[in-house]
C-alpha cells in the first residue's frame, strides 16, 4: 500500500515537474548576477505576463527536492546520478567565489543560482529513476515550451515591437520626456528576444531545443498531436487579438475546432505526410526566429554542434564527409545573412573579455578574483577605450576560472564535457542504436548550446540551463551491466548531504528574495522611469524609509545606498547624495562609478580637493573611461591654474 502511494505521488510530482519544465524558458529567462536592477512583479497581470525574478528558481527547486525525497528509493549509480554529482560539485565550487568578492551581492546570487541548479538536477534524477514511464511527459514539456517560445518570438516580431514603439511615442508626447538615444536605438533594432531578457539568450535556447523538438514531432504521435493543437490554438489567439473582422475570427475558430476534433482520428497512412508538414513548419518557424535574434554566435554554434555530433556518433565515413561539407556551406550562408550590414566589433570585444579573464585567472589561480569582480577587474584591465564593462566574461569556463580559480576551471570543464563522455563511452561503443535519433538530437542541442556558452552568458539564465540539464538527464543510455546502488552508509551520507543542500539553498534564496523585493520597491520609488513621470515625487522621509527597509534586508549590499544617491542627485540634494554614495563605496570599494558619483556631488558642493581624490580613484579603477579621464584632466588643470 505504501509503495503504491509513493508510486502515485511520484507521478503527481512528475506532472508538477513537467509544468515547471514548461515554464522554465517562459518565466526564468532573466539574468543572474546583475544585482543593480532587481525586478519583482507588483500585480497579478505582471506575474502572468512578465518573467519572474531569477531568485525564485532556487526556491522552487529546493521545495521540489523536498517533495521528491519523500518518494526517493535507493540511490542508483548510473549516468544520471553522476550528472547530479557533477552539478552538486559545481554548486559547492561556486562557494569559493565568495572569498575574494568585493561586493557580496554577486556571490550570493551566483551561489543560490548554482545550488538551485544542483537541487533541480537531483530532483529530476530521482523522478526518472522512480517513474521511468513518465519520461516522455517530461521531454514533451521541453518541446511544448520550445513551441510557445518560438510563437512568442513571432508575436514580438510581427506586432510586439510596433506596439512598444507606439507606446513609447505616446508616453513621450504625454510626459514631454524623451528616452535616451541608446535605448531608442536598441528598440528600433527589433532583434527578437521574447520570452527571454536578451536576444542572444533566446537564440541559445532555440539551438538547444530545436533538434530534439523536430525529432520528437517526427517520431512520436503524441508529440505531433500536441504540436498541431498548440499551433492551431496559438494561431486562433493571434487572429482573435490582431485581426478585427469577424470573418477572420470565424475562420480561425473553425480551423482550430476542426483540427482539434479530427486530430486524434487521422488515419495512420497520412501520418508520414502530416509529420513531415509539421517538421517543415516548425523548422521554418524556429530558424526564422533564430535569424531575427540576430545572433551570429548562435548560428556558428549550431553549425559546430552539428559537425561535432556527426563526428562523435557512429555514422559512416561517406555520411560524415557529406554532412560536414553541407554544414559548412549552410553555416557560412547563415552567418552571411545574419551578419549582413553589421560590423564585427562586438566579436572582437568578446576576445578582449576572454583575454582579460585568462589574465585574471593566471593572477588568481587558487581562488579566483571572486564572483562579480570580473566586472571590477575588467574596467582596470580592458585594452580599448570606452565605457563598456560586462558583468561576466561571456564564457562559462572562463567565468568560473577567473572568479573561483582552478577548481572552478576543472569542474566547469567536467560539466560541459560529461555528456560527450557518455556518448563516446556508452552509446558509441554499445552497438545499440534504437534511440539513436533522439539521443543524437539531445547531444546536438547540448553541443550547440555548449559552444554558444563559450561566447555568451547562457549559464546565467536559469531557464535555459535547467532545460539543458533536463534533456541530458532524459538521455536513453543503453547499459547492460547490473544495477548498482550506494551502500547503506553511503546512502545515508548522501541523503544527509542532500538535506543540507536543500536547507542551504532555501535559506539563502529566501533571504535574498526578501532583500530583492525591498530593493526593487526602493528603486521604483527613487528611480521612476519616464513613463511614470506623472507620479508624485517621493518625500525624503519616504526615500529614507525605503532605504532602511532595503538595508535591513541586504546589509551587505551597496545598491540600496546607490539607488537613493541617484535619487538625491536627480533632485539636486548634493549633500545627501555624497553621503549615500560614500556608504555605497564602502560596501563596494572597487566600483569606479560610485567614486565618479561622489565626485559629481562634491563638485557641486565646491569640495574640489575631495572631488579630485575621488575622480582620481575612479580613473584608477577604470583608466580607459574617456568620461573619467576627461573629468580628471579638466579638474586637475583648473586647480593647477588656480595655484
Amino acid at each position: 500500500m505504501a509503495q503504491t502511494l509513493k508510486y502515485r505521488f511520484a507521478g503527481i510530482l512528475c506532472v508538477l515537474s513537467a509544468v515547471v519544465i514548461f515554464l522554465l524558458p517562459l518565466k526564468f529567462g532573466g539574468i543572474v548576477g546583475i544585482p543593480e536592477i532587481p525586478f519583482f512583479p507588483d500585480s497579478t497581470i505582471t506575474w502572468i505576463i512578465f518573467s519572474w525574478p531569477t531568485i525564485l528558481f532556487p526556491v522552487f527547486s529546493s521545495v521540489l527536492l523536498v517533495l521528491v525525497m519523500l518518494i526517493a528509493e535507493k540511490t542508483v549509480l548510473n549516468f544520471r546520478f553522476t550528472l547530479a554529482l557533477i552539478w552538486t560539485a559545481l554548486a559547492f565550487v561556486s562557494l569559493i567565489g565568495y572569498m575574494n568578492a568585493s561586493t557580496k551581492d554577486f556571490p550570493i546570487q551566483y551561489i543560490s543560482h548554482f545550488f538551485g541548479l544542483a537541487t533541480f538536477c537531483i530532483s529530476v534524477y530521482y523522478l526518472v529513476e522512480t517513474r521511468p514511464d513518465m519520461r516522455k511527459l517530461l521531454i514533451n514539456a521541453v518541446v511544448a515550451a520550445a513551441i510557445v517560445s518560438a510563437f512568442m518570438g513571432l508575436q514580438q516580431l510581427l506586432w510586439g515591437f510596433k506596439e512598444t514603439i507606439d507606446f513609447i511615442h505616446q508616453q513621450e508626447l504625454k510626459s514631454g520626456v524623451q528616452i535616451s538615444g541608446q535605448l531608442h536605438g536598441k528598440i528600433l533594432q527589433t532583434r527578437v528576444f521574447s520570452p527571454f531578457t536578451l536576444c542572444n539568450s533566446l537564440a541559445a535556447h532555440l539551438i538547444l531545443v530545436l533538434p530534439v523538438s523536430l525529432v520528437l514531432i517526427w517520431k512520436y504521435k503524441a508529440t505531433l498531436k500536441m504540436a498541431i493543437v498548440m499551433a492551431a490554438t496559438i494561431g486562433y489567439f493571434f487572429t482573435f487579438e490582431y485581426f478585427s473582422p469577424p470573418a477572420l475570427m470565424g475562420v480561425s475558430l473553425a480551423y482550430s475546432f476542426i483540427v482539434t476534433v479530427t486530430l486524434f482520428k487521422f488515419p495512420e497512412k497520412f501520418r508520414t505526410v502530416i509529420s513531415l508538414a509539421a517538421v517543415i513548419f516548425y523548422t521554418a518557424l524556429m530558424l526564422s526566429i533564430l535569424y531575427f535574434t540576430g545572433s551570429r554566435a548562435a548560428v556558428l554554434a549550431l553549425g559546430m554542434g552539428i559537425a561535432a555530433s556527426i563526428a562523435i556518433f557512429p555514422f559512416s565515413k561517406k555520411i560524415r564527409i557529406t554532412s560536414v561539407l553541407l554544414v559548412v556551406l549552410l553555416t557560412a550562408t547563415g552567418l552571411y545573412l545574419v551578419n549582413a550590414g553589421r560590423h564585427l566589433d562586438s566579436m572582437s570585444v568578446r576576445l578582449d573579455y576572454f583575454s582579460v579573464a585568462a589574465r585574471i585567472f593566471s593572477d588568481n589561480i587558487l581562488c579566483g578574483t571572486g564572483w562579480g569582480d570580473f566586472f571590477h577587474q575588467y574596467t582596470a584591465l580592458k585594452t580599448f577605450r570606452g565605457s563598456e564593462a560586462p558583468h561576466s566574461a561571456h564564457n562559462f569556463i572562463l567565468d568560473f576560472a577567473s572568479q573561483t580559480g582552478i577548481a572552478g576551471l576543472l569542474v566547469s570543464l567536467m560539466a560541459l564535457a560529461f555528456p560527450i563522455y557518455l556518448v563516446l563511452k556508452k552509446i558509441r561503443k554499445s552497438g545499440h542504436y534504437s534511440e539513436h535519433a533522439e539521443n543524437f538530437a539531445i547531444i546536438l542541442g547540448w553541443l550547440a548550446w555548449g559552444f554558444h556558452s563559450m561566447a555568451d552568458i547562457n549559464m546565467q539564465i536559469p531557464g535555459t540551463v535547467a532545460t539543458a540539464l533536463v534533456m541530458i538527464t532524459l538521455l536513453k543510455i543503453p547499459d547492460d551491466s547490473p544495477v548498482r546502488t550506494l551502500g547503506n552508509k553511503w546512502d545515508v551520507a548522501w541523503c544527509l548531504l542532500v538535506c543540507f543542500i536543500i536547507a542551504f539553498t532555501f535559506r539563502i534564496s529566501c533571504n535574498r528574495m526578501n532583500g530583492e523585493y525591498f530593493l526593487s520597491q526602493e528603486i521604483k520609488l527613487c528611480e521612476p522611469n519616464y513613463a511614470a513621470s506623472e507620479k508624485k515625487a517621493p518625500t525624503r522621509d519616504q526615500v529614507e524609509l525605503a532605504v532602511k527597509n532595503a538595508v535591513d534586508a541586504l546589509p551587505y549590499s551597496p545598491f540600496p545606498w546607490a539607488s537613493a544617491g541617484i535619487y538625491f542627485q536627480a533632485t539636486r540634494n548634493w549633500a545627501a547624495s555624497e553621503i549615500y554614495f560614500q556608504k555605497a563605496s564602502e560596501l563596494s570599494p572597487e566600483r569606479a562609478s560610485f567614486y565618479h558619483r561622489i565626485f559629481i556631488s562634491q563638485m557641486m558642493l565646491g569640495k574640489k580637493n575631495e572631488a579630485l581624490k575621488n575622480i582620481e580613484e575612479a580613473k584608477k579603477l577604470f583608466p580607459n573611461s574617456e568620461e573619467y579621464q576627461s573629468s580628471y584632466e579638466k579638474l586637475k588643470s583648473q586647480m593647477e591654474g588656480k595655484f
